[in-house]
């Protein structure tokens, strides 16, 4: 093998003898909740996985600036005109 399959192996069995990894993801799953990008979420989200590295002894830990599309939900609304006038329910899914 060479270094890069010797690295990956490492790392591959690293992962699968600890349940460290599935820690942090119910961590952030259960207590960070939903992130959808540009939401307090993320931002909570990237603040703690950057606080997480750095506890973990990583140097040059930081959280690079990035544009992210975000999305306001407006207030939405659907009518039927015929046979007869009523509202109907919706939702307005955004990304239009």
């Amino acid at each position: 093998m060479n270094t890069l399959q010797d690295n990956t192996q490492r790392l591959l069995s690293a992962a699968l003898a600890s349940d460290f990894g599935f820690q942090r993801l119910g961590y952030l799953c259960d207590r960070i909740g939903n992130r959808l990008s540009g939401s307090k979420g993320l931002e909570k989200a990237v603040s703690w996985a950057e606080s997480e590295m750095r506890r973990d002894g990583l140097e040059n830990v930081r959280a690079e600036p990035v544009l992210v599309p975000k999305w306001v939900r407006g207030k939405e609304s659907a009518m039927l005109l015929a046979p007869e006038k009523r509202a109907l329910a919706m939702l307005g899914l955004g990304g239009g």
